[in-house]
């Protein structure tokens, strides 16, 4: 779900992930809203749209995300480190 910070309102419920989510952030921006699932994917929302822009699939859960810029950092339950950059971000 993602809500108004101020108002508390909801403003979306992002569907994708087809298990349980276990890490969140967003991009320094607040463009973009990485999610890490115990599904093996971590997916990258764009705030207005509330659309997928990217997918990426690990081999175990994604545990953990991160954002700087255009750069992503992704932990998954292996103890793996995914270093992911979006290109073509405009």
């Amino acid at each position: 779900k993602l809500w108004d910070s101020e108002t508390g309102q909801e403003l979306a419920s992002l569907s994708g992930h087809s298990a349980w989510v276990h890490a969140v952030a967003f991009s320094p921006d607040g463009r973009r809203i990485v999610s890490g699932s115990r599904d093996n994917t971590l997916l990258v929302w764009d705030t207005e749209t509330q659309k997928i822009v990217a997918r990426f699939a690990a081999e175990s859960p994604i545990y953990g995300v991160a954002v700087s810029g255009q750069r992503i950092a992704a932990g998954d339950s292996l103890g793996n480190v995914h270093f992911l950059t979006l290109e073509n971000d405009n």
